[in-house]
């Protein structure tokens, strides 16, 4: 029985993740580069995300460099060697040849969609209240009662 490395083209066959509409998948409208350029969090890595998820399919780095320099981030060669040195392939990219895909899939998409402010106002309250829910030990009385009980 042989083994071999298949690449993610050989597995898929004919479903493309290209046909994937990542942002459907994560519950969210196609972002705008341009409008998340100036986010505090909008490193060159959340960058490249953004421009995956606008774009909605894989892209080459020379595309995003461009797609940058439309957006006003950085001029094309400055934008390429930034996303060379900020390691492009790692989760939720990924690598297929010269082309970067996004995994929507993946927990971290989710961490820096929330992070970027690219979730709708509904999904960032539930997730407030969630976090609120979860700040105290179960079974804690919350502050308010326990004022509540010393009066």
């Amino acid at each position: 029985m042989a083994c071999r490395l298949e690449s993610t083209r050989e597995i898929l066959g004919s479903v493309s993740l290209a046909t994937t509409d990542w942002c459907g998948v994560l519950g969210i409208e196609r972002p705008d580069l341009a409008a998340v350029k100036d986010h505090r969090d909008a490193n060159t890595y959340a960058q490249l995300l953004v421009a995956l998820l606008e774009r909605g399919e894989p892209m080459t780095l020379a595309q995003v460099a461009a797609r940058f320099e439309e957006a006003g981030i950085a001029p094309r060669d400055r934008a390429l060697r930034s996303l060379q040195r900020c390691q492009p392939g790692r989760a939720p990219v990924y690598r297929d040849g010269d082309h970067y895909g996004l995994d929507p899939h993946d927990d971290d998409v989710g961490l820096w969609v929330f992070r970027l402010g690219l979730t709708s106002s509904a999904q960032r309250m539930s997730a407030r209240s969630f976090a609120r829910s979860r700040s105290r030990p179960i079974g804690c009385a919350s502050p308010s009662s326990a004022r509540r009980k010393k009066a």
